[in-house]
């Protein structure tokens, strides 16, 4: 009887390729030792395990980012709103009387400036 080193399938040997691998046949093949194959899984898990990990932090980190997000507006329309009210007229006034200034009870007069006081000032700056 002929020692192969290595189990057959119908007479044909099986290559170390993808295939072998997932199909389990290299697990029966006699030259790749156990401990290969034993090493392997053990790093297909600690991959597993690390990309877990990952999906884990990014999620977290995004979950913190959006929360992060809802207070930042909710400041920004707060401000907004006291920016909106402390602008009004009836507040403005209020400010302007604590200063000491009253608001103009006259309408706005029209300065009309002709063409020859235009001049004037020209030739003043000169």
């Amino acid at each position: 009887m002929n020692k192969t080193t290595s189990h057959t399938t119908s007479g044909k040997r099986h290559k170390k390729s993808l295939k072998s691998w997932i199909s389990g046949a290299i697990v029966i093949d006699k030259e790749v030792p156990i401990i290969k194959v034993v090493s392997f899984l053990a790093f297909i898990g600690l991959i597993y395990i690390a990309s877990n990990y990952h999906a884990v932090k990014t999620l977290r980190r995004i979950n913190q980012l959006k929360t992060d997000l809802k207070e930042l507006r909710y400041e920004y329309i707060n401000a907004k709103s006291q920016f909106t009210d402390s602008t009004k007229q009836s507040r403005m006034v209020y400010r302007a009387w604590t200063l000491g200034l009253q608001p103009s009870t006259e309408p706005p007069v029209r300065i009309i400036i002709s063409e020859n006081d235009i001049k004037e000032l020209k030739e003043l700056k000169q």
